[in-house]
């Protein structure tokens, strides 16, 4: 007797996929309305009447901090991978920007977005996409651990905080530059397994033979350079205080007036929920800064936060139109779509090696 055919099953598996995923977008759609409502709520009137009477200046000002922050993310994409493969930057931010408005939207479409572009548009294979990424995430995590830990501590930003935030940011870049220059790449990972097989401890093993354990090692191999390492992590830090801006910006529109330490904290929790909500950043971002920062700093109302993470949101929802038009029309998109078919090659199918690689 023949075994029953799997269709059906793969099929309804996606079928469960995609129902999760418009589930989990409408429960956003849902806190983003609770965090809008409560925005426009009666409390928040006068909050209202200084955004309606707000001075050009600050909103200006508030666009271009959000821009900012748009193209340093693009530049710190490119700047990562540059050890291993030599993309143009303006490519590569193009793509960050349409990823970037993508990100509002579910199934994981800005993800799938910048692999299919840089696959079939940069000819970068997925065995270097996966750690790629994997990179970037930890560049995104790393600057803000000595941010944030201190700032639990010392909840004020002033001299000594930079400094231990600065040498923390340091120590750690070096911590992963060694770490990477020994473990890291294909040589690292041989490395880590043949160490592994000496000692014969069977969860280590399985560790440093797993999927994951090996995107990491190749994650790890982009960071052999200090010099590289740092260059990465200071665009991070502009990205933070770009984000930062953004938060102090609006909270003097409104004339709710948060702290320098507030809008580090709220930067921080609104980017973390937008990276790792995975139905789509719309409404979990607001409202899910809206309560946390409440919930910490008992002083502010969560009315006037959600007030300032809707015209955070607002803000960038302008700036991603207009620079995801910007890029697509970059990346042109009558050959986008030829080269995403696999039917033209394109002229940077194939990724360059380092120009000036870190030693």
């Amino acid at each position: 007797m023949t075994a029953p055919p799997r269709e059906p099953r793969s099929r309804s598996g996606r079928i469960a996929k995609t129902v999760v995923q418009l589930t989990g977008f409408l429960i956003g759609l849902a806190m983003l309305g609770w965090a809008v409502s409560l925005a426009l709520s009666e409390e928040n009137r006068d909050g209202l009447s200084r955004l309606g009477q707000a001075d050009p200046v600050q909103i200006a000002a508030l666009l271009g901090v959000t821009s900012v922050g748009f193209v340093v993310s693009g530049l710190m994409f490119w700047l990562i991978l540059r050890p291993v493969r030599d993309l143009r930057a303006t490519d590569v931010v193009a793509t960050n920007m349409v990823a970037i408005f993508l990100s509002y939207l579910p199934f994981k479409l800005s993800a799938l977005f910048r692999v299919a572009v840089h696959r079939q548009r940069d000819g970068v294979p997925l065995a270097v996409i996966g750690p790629w990424f994997g990179a970037v995430g930890l560049v995104l995590v790393i600057p803000t651990i000595p941010m944030v830990g201190f700032s639990i501590l010392r909840p004020e930003i002033d001299a000594v905080w930079l400094a231990v935030t600065i040498v923390g940011t340091l120590g750690l870049a070096w911590i992963v530059s060694a770490i990477a220059r020994t473990i890291g790449g294909r040589r690292g990972l041989e490395k880590a397994r043949t160490l592994a097989a000496r000692f014969d401890l069977l969860l280590i093993n399985r560790v440093v033979h797993s999927e994951a354990f090996e995107h990491l090692d190749e994650s790890l191999g982009m960071f052999a350079g200090y010099g590289h390492v740092l260059k990465t992590m200071g665009l991070r830090v502009i990205d933070i205080i770009a984000f930062c801006g953004r938060f102090w910006i609006v909270s003097r529109i409104v004339g709710v007036e948060l702290s320098f330490e507030d809008a580090l904290l709220a930067s921080v929790i609104y980017f973390f929920i937008g990276v790792f909500f995975p139905f789509g950043a719309l409404g979990s971002r607001e409202a899910g800064t809206a309560w946390l920062l409440a919930a910490v700093d008992s002083s502010l109302n969560t009315g006037d936060l959600a007030l300032i993470t809707v015209v955070v949101t607002g803000a960038e929802v302008i700036v991603s139109l207009i620079s995801g038009a910007l890029g697509l029309a970059w990346l042109r998109p009558d050959r986008l779509l030829r080269q995403l078919r696999g039917t033209d090659p394109g002229e940077h199918a194939q990724a360059h090696a380092p120009a000036d690689p870190e030693p």
